[in-house]
């Protein structure tokens, strides 16, 4: 990598002793060597910031910046203002309980320098549960570790975030957008993929570049959704559809008439979504019945089907 392009990882923690040390290890034995690492404590209650003190201590590690907050202000604040703060060209925001592989700050960067055209770089991952056992994540299933590079056009069906933000490299011309669109309760690698994306700058890279731990806790995906959870949800899209709609008409972006006309019809596909919701019985049917021309808004078949079964 040139050595005019600098690197920042930035880390948010709370109450995560327990994996921390094995997390601080993966970064700090990379190949390439980050330019400033930031660990942002959101008060936690536990030893997580002694973990950090001592870590930092025992490697002399000067380029390392740790924070303690004195209030907690939720994992979703404390990171965009943790990212902020990032000085580098390249960013990498990271999870307190991952472990990365060593080559993810040489290799990523690599890529990143090689194509200018890439905003955000988001790269596969494997997951491993303490119960063992361990299971490549792809993207949408498909099993793919080629090293082959992907840009993820701005469209209906892309309006979801397809990688969590652990595995994101972004350039920091990104942050300029964070106080100036950024919904508070939505998270930093949401609005820095969809923002990439209607920039024309977002991408996927077929590699795997960290152990993604799963605890038995995580259990969310299980649990069979509510009425009131998807209505916090297509609410949560409503306010994200008119942050995109705003952002679209102040900033220069390419192909603007396009993307205008992708974000009304998902707005439209949306407001339906929450009416089906708010109603019961045929009412909801009937809405439920004009949401079939906007399929190709939804994640999948499936989640469309889901919406009568749960709301019927």
């Amino acid at each position: 990598m040139s050595d005019t392009m600098t690197i920042s990882v930035v880390l948010s923690t709370y109450n995560g002793e327990k994996y921390l040390n094995e997390q601080l290890e993966s970064i700090r034995t990379q190949s390439l060597f980050a330019d400033e690492v930031i660990i942002s404590d959101d008060c936690s209650s536990d030893g997580t910031v002694q973990v950090a003190r001592n870590f930092i201590e025992k490697y002399h590690l000067n380029n390392w910046k740790l924070i303690a907050n004195k209030k907690n202000r939720g994992w979703m604040i404390n990171f965009k203002e943790s990212l902020k703060l990032a000085c580098g060209d390249f960013v990498f925001p990271c999870d307190q309980d991952d472990i990365w592989h060593e080559d993810k700050l040489r290799s990523m960067s690599k890529v990143m320098e090689d194509n200018p055209q890439i905003l955000l770089l988001a790269s596969n991952y494997t997951t491993f549960y303490e119960e063992g056992g361990k299971k490549l994540v792809p993207n949408h299933g498909e099993e793919r570790e080629d090293k082959s590079l992907v840009k993820i056009d701005f469209n209906e069906q892309n309006f979801f975030v397809l990688r969590p933000g652990c595995v994101y490299c972004f350039r920091r011309e990104l942050l300029k957008y964070y106080d100036k669109y950024a919904v508070d309760d939505d998270p930093h690698d949401a609005f820095s993929w969809r923002i990439s994306e209607l920039l024309d700058g977002l991408y996927v890279w077929n590699y795997s570049t960290i152990d993604y731990r799963r605890h038995s806790s995580n259990a969310t995906a299980r649990i069979r959704p509510t009425r009131s959870s998807k209505l916090e949800t297509v609410l949560y899209y409503d306010r994200i559809l008119k942050m995109l709609s705003d952002f679209s008409e102040k900033e220069n972006i390419k192909d603007q008439e396009n993307r205008r006309r992708i974000i009304r019809r998902l707005t439209e596909w949306n407001n339906l979504r929450i009416r089906v919701i708010k109603h019961k019985d045929i009412i909801s049917l009937i809405y439920w019945l004009k949401l079939y021309r906007y399929r190709d808004c939804y994640f999948s078949n499936k989640s469309y089907l889901a919406d009568l079964v749960l709301f019927k």
